[in-house]
């Protein structure tokens, strides 16, 4: 699952947790909460309980505003999943190894 950041205009929290995951070098997609299109996943936000943006949700989990712990918990979550199990990385060779 990629992180969606939900947006509003003019959000300084907002523009904090897209910097920290600009920074953390993980892709993440943003899209606003003001526009009507998303109207209904906004709603179903407020059913959640979720009032302030921005609203993150992340192989973590789901969360609201800008919490340093969630934002770094959700940054390791990302970068856990794009670490593909099965999928070979660097190999190592020389003396010794295998």
């Amino acid at each position: 699952m990629p992180i969606t950041l939900w947006t509003q205009p003019s959000c300084v929290q907002c523009k904090a947790v897209s910097r920290a995951f600009d920074n953390a070098g993980v892709p993440y997609e943003k899209r606003d909460l003001t526009d009507p299109a998303n109207a209904r996943k906004l709603e179903a936000f407020k059913q959640q309980g979720y009032r302030q943006a921005p609203i993150t949700e992340s192989p973590a989990g789901t969360f609201s505003g800008f919490n340093p712990n969630k934002v770094n918990a959700a940054i390791t979550a990302a970068r856990a999943e794009q670490s593909t199990p099965g999928v070979a990385g660097p190999t190592m060779t020389g003396p010794g190894l295998s």
